[in-house]
């Protein structure tokens, strides 16, 4: 539906791809429409791209920016499919300012390989997501094969992912590793916390859509958090210790 590009010195209306599939791949999870659909494929859809065409990584000044416009443009749910180093008091009070406007930030997690979960995904006023996956949907041959655990939920089927954080700041989990999606051109698996906050994200959209009074309510605080709640609600338990699902994964 639109979006910016804040990338410093880039050009503010080239906000789509950038020429990495990852982009892509995340907002197919949430909205994707075609032959293979996202977790909420009727949902209005902003990019804000803070990755730079030559590969460099996302500044903070790049992020705290697409933060602001995309509050100031009422999205209902930043999907934050990164993460930054160290701490960033800037960015955690711009995700509570997000927050106090309504819209409610989910990000990944983190890919430390059972290391603590990173940032912006620690900050309170975000939820944070893990990855976790099944067995039975993988190809036997799959580079995802790689990424399975003997961590198991309640279902021997049910792994934790083995690239995937850990730590008592994980709200919830979602699908991550070998997951199909959009990429220029096509489809295409990744695997990532980074797929694991799209598919949840996508999952609140229709949660949202599904309660018109909340949709219809004041951006304030009390909308936002009410959203949060909402998807906890939802939250299954998988057997999994709670440093690494936190409540469980959303579905109905």
């Amino acid at each position: 539906m639109g979006g910016l590009n804040c990338v410093k010195d880039e050009d503010p209306n080239d906000f789509q791809s950038n020429g990495d599939p990852h982009g892509t791949h995340v907002a197919g999870l949430v909205g994707a429409n075609g032959p293979m659909k996202g977790t909420a494929p009727s949902v209005n859809l902003m990019s804000y791209r803070v990755f730079a065409k030559d590969g460099s990584g996302a500044t903070n000044f790049a992020i705290l920016k697409a933060v602001a416009h995309a509050v100031e443009n009422g999205c209902d749910f930043l999907n934050m499919s990164l993460g930054v180093d160290g701490d960033d008091p800037a960015l955690a009070e711009a995700i509570t300012h997000a927050r106090n406007e309504g819209s409610l930030v989910l990000a990944a997690g983190n890919n430390s390989h059972g290391g603590d979960v990173g940032s912006p995904s620690n900050y309170a006023d975000c939820i944070g997501i893990s990855a976790v996956r099944r067995t039975d949907v993988l190809p036997v041959n799959a580079q995802a094969q790689q990424d399975i655990t003997a961590s198991r939920g309640t279902s021997p089927d049910t792994f934790f992912a083995a690239f995937s954080c850990i730590g008592n700041s994980l709200n919830i989990t979602g699908p991550g590793v070998g997951v199909v999606s959009t990429v220029p051109g096509g489809y295409g698996q990744l695997s990532g916390t980074s797929m694991a906050c799209p598919t949840i994200t996508g999952f609140a959209a229709q949660l949202l859509a599904s309660n018109p009074t909340l949709m219809k309510a004041d951006r304030t605080r009390k909308r936002s958090d009410e959203m949060a709640k909402i998807l906890m609600e939802n939250a299954q338990n998988l057997g999994l210790p709670a440093d690494q699902q936190g409540r469980g994964l959303p579905f109905t």
